[in-house]
C-alpha cells in the first residue's frame, strides 16, 4: 500500500524531483483509468458489488484524499443497487475530510430513492433483446477512416450484455430516405454515422435512431483529429457508448412504465406554466393537475415540489389564514429533496416555509444547500436574494437582486413580484415601482405595488393599486399582511407599512 514509487532511496535532488513528478503522472492514470474501470464494469450484466469492493481496496490503499475516487465507487454502487455500500463510501469521506460533499449527497438521493436501480437492467435480455446496427452513410465520410472507428464503436458497445450490436453497414446518404431493407430487418435501433455540410471537414455525425418511426433520440458530432493520443480516443468511444446505452436503456425502460396517460410531462409542463401566473385560480388549478399526475410520475420529484409551491403560494394569497396550507407545502418539498431534486424548487419552498413559519435560522441553511447543488440556477439566485431580504441584511439582498437580475432577460409574474419585494424592503423604491410596472396581473402583489408607488412618489400609481387592493382583499389590516409577510426585525418592515398607511390602508 501507499503510493506509487514510495520511499525509493535518494539519490539527489534532482532525482527525487523527477520521481515526484513521475510518481504524480502515474498516480492520474491510474486513478482515471480505475474510474473507467468503474464505470464500464458496472454497466448492465458485468461487475458485481464484491468487484467494485476489490477495487475500492486498491484506490484506498494508494490514496484516500481524492474526492473523484468517492465519486465513481458511489456511482456504481449506486448503479448495482448496493446502497448500503453507497451509504458506507459517504461515510468514509465524512470521517477522512471532516465535511460533507454535495455531490455524494445528491448521488445518494438519487440512488436510495430509485425506484429501478440499473442492476435490474441485467434482465433485459430475458424479455426484450434490441439489436442496434451500425450505419455508415458512406458520401463524403472518408471509408478508410470511419469503418477503423466504426469496428471499435462496435467494440466498445459489445461490453454490454443487454443488447445486441451488429457488425457496421456501409450504405448511402440517402439510405434513411428509403424503407427498411433486408440489412436491418432484425434491429430496433440503428447508429448512423454522418457527415454533416455544416460541420468541418472530417467531422463526423451520429445518430442513434429508432426504426420503428426513425425518430432521432440521440445526437452528437465530433472530429476525431483532435484527439491526439489513445487514452483520449479510448475515452471518446466510451462517451459515445455510455450514451448510446443510456439512451438505449431509457426506451426500454420505458416500455414497462407506461402507463394509460402518456401525456404526464406534457401535463407537468402545463401545470408549471399556471404556477408562474400566481393568481390564486391558476395556483389552484396547477396544483390539481400535479396531484392527478403525481401517482404517475415516474420517480420525477418536481411534481411533490410543485404541490408544495401551489400549497405555499396560496398560502400568502390567502393571507396566511390557513396554518395547515404551509405545513403541507413543507411536507410535499421535504419528500421532494428526499427523493432526488431535479431544481432548486423544493430547496425554495422550505426556505420560504421556514421563513413564514419564523424560523429564520433555517432559511438561508436550506438556500445554501441548494447552491452547492445548483451554483448558477437563475431561479435560485433570486430566492436568495428574497431570503436575504427577510433577514434583514439590506445591502447583500440588492447585491444578490442584481446578479439574479443580470440573469434573467424576461421574468414571470411571481418573479416580478419577488424581485419588487426585495428591492422595496432594501429602501430602492424607484426600482421597486419599475420592477412591479412589469407584472401584467391585476390580482397580485397588491400590497407590494401600493407601497412601492407610494415611496416612489407616484401617489396617482398608489391610489389605483390600494384601490384594487381593497377590492381584492376587502377587510385585510397592515397586521394581517405581516403575518404572511415575515422579517427577522422591525425595522425591515418600515416601508411596507409607511408605504401602505400613506394609502389608507391600516
Amino acid at each position: 500500500s501507499g503510493p506509487f514509487l514510495n520511499d525509493p532511496t535518494p539519490v539527489s535532488d534532482a532525482f527525487h524531483e523527477w520521481l515526484i513528478e513521475k510518481r504524480i503522472i502515474i498516480e492520474d492514470v491510474f486513478f482515471r483509468l480505475a474510474q473507467t474501470s468503474l464505470k464500464l464494469e458496472t454497466f448492465p450484466g458485468h461487475a458485481t458489488p464484491h468487484d467494485v469492493f476489490k477495487l475500492e481496496e486498491k484506490l484506498f490503499a494508494i490514496d484516500q484524499s481524492r474526492t473523484q475516487s468517492y465519486h465513481a465507487l458511489a456511482d456504481a454502487y449506486g448503479r448495482l443497487g448496493a446502497i448500503s455500500d453507497l451509504y458506507r463510501i459517504h461515510d468514509l469521506y465524512r470521517a477522512k475530510h471532516n465535511s460533507d460533499e454535495p455531490k455524494l449527497e445528491l448521488l445518494i438521493r438519487r440512488w436510495a430513492s430509485a425506484k429501478t436501480h440499473e442492476v435490474q437492467d441485467r434482465d433485459i435480455q430475458h424479455d426484450r433483446t434490441v439489436a442496434l446496427a451500425i450505419i455508415v452513410q458512406k458520401e463524403n465520410l472518408d471509408p478508410l477512416q470511419i469503418a477503423p472507428f466504426a469496428m471499435d464503436l462496435v467494440s466498445a458497445l459489445a461490453r454490454n450484455r443487454s443488447f445486441r450490436t451488429l457488425a457496421p453497414i456501409i450504405r448511402p446518404a440517402s439510405w434513411i430516405e428509403d424503407d427498411a431493407t433486408q440489412a436491418t430487418a432484425h434491429s430496433d435501433f440503428s447508429l448512423i454515422l454522418h457527415h454533416s455540410s455544416q460541420k468541418p471537414a472530417k467531422t463526423i455525425g451520429l445518430n442513434l435512431v429508432r426504426m420503428s418511426d426513425r425518430a432521432i433520440i440521440w445526437s452528437d458530432y465530433f472530429n476525431p483529429n483532435q484527439f491526439g493520443i489513445n487514452v483520449r480516443v479510448t475515452e471518446l468511444l466510451d462517451h459515445i457508448s455510455e450514451n448510446v446505452t443510456a439512451h438505449l436503456h431509457l426506451f426500454i425502460k420505458s416500455i414497462s412504465r407506461l402507463t394509460q396517460d402518456n401525456r404526464v410531462y406534457e401535463r407537468y409542463l402545463a401545470a408549471q406554466a399556471l404556477m408562474e401566473k400566481a393568481d390564486l385560480a391558476s395556483i389552484r388549478r396547477a396544483r390539481s393537475v400535479l396531484k392527478g399526475i403525481h401517482h404517475n410520475d415516474l420517480g420525477y420529484s418536481e411534481t411533490s415540489a410543485g404541490i408544495g409551491f401551489t400549497l405555499l403560494h396560496e398560502w400568502k394569497l390567502l393571507g396566511g389564514s390557513d396554518p395547515s396550507l404551509i405545513d403541507s407545502a413543507h411536507y410535499f418539498a421535504t419528500q421532494s429533496i428526499n427523493t432526488f431534486p431535479h431544481s432548486p424548487l423544493p430547496f425554495i419552498v422550505n426556505a420560504n416555509a421556514a421563513i413564514h413559519k419564523r424560523d429564520f435560522d433555517n432559511a438561508l441553511p436550506a438556500l445554501e444547500e441548494a447552491r452547492k447543488i445548483f451554483p448558477n440556477s437563475p431561479r435560485l439566485a433570486l430566492e436568495y436574494a428574497d431570503t436575504l431580504s427577510h433577514l434583514d441584511q439590506r445591502d447583500d439582498a440588492w447585491n444578490a437582486l442584481q446578479l439574479a437580475l443580470s440573469m434573467h432577460t424576461e421574468m414571470t409574474n411571481h418573479q416580478l413580484w419577488t424581485a419588487a419585494s426585495v428591492a422595496l424592503f432594501s429602501r430602492h423604491y424607484d426600482a421597486a415601482k419599475e420592477l412591479c410596472e412589469r407584472i401584467t396581473s391585476d390580482e397580485i402583489a397588491l400590497g407590494v405595488r401600493t407601497a412601492s408607488h407610494a415611496l416612489a412618489g407616484d401617489i396617482e400609481g398608489a391610489r389605483h393599486w390600494a384601490k384594487q387592493f381593497k377590492l381584492v382583499l376587502p377587510g385585510v389590516t397592515i397586521d394581517q399582511l405581516i403575518r404572511t409577510t415575515p422579517f427577522a426585525t422591525k425595522e425591515a418592515f418600515e416601508p411596507y407599512i409607511e408605504g401602505l398607511k400613506m394609502m389608507g390602508i391600516d
